[in-house]
């Protein structure tokens, strides 16, 4: 009979969730892992960063005269 009812079902319960998240932890874990490298990854192709106005123009002004090159060449 202690197998029954609502006193009975929620230490199960408790139970079963608790070995369901000490299952699926792991590959959470993987998952931020991987997640936390891909942006890290992302961050590096970006290169240094450009936290001033002056050095956001710069790189700015460095993309548009390498564009105006390959323009330059395309026409040519």
């Amino acid at each position: 009979m202690g197998s029954l009812g609502i006193g009975a079902l929620k230490p199960r319960l408790s139970a079963v969730l608790r070995e369901q998240i000490i299952l699926e932890f792991p590959k959470l874990i993987r998952e931020l892992e991987v997640g936390i490298d891909e942006c890290r990854n992302q961050l590096t192709k970006l290169g240094d960063a450009r936290t001033t106005a002056a050095e956001q123009r710069v790189y700015l002004m460095r993309i548009s005269q390498l564009f105006s090159s390959l323009v330059r060449a395309a026409l040519e």
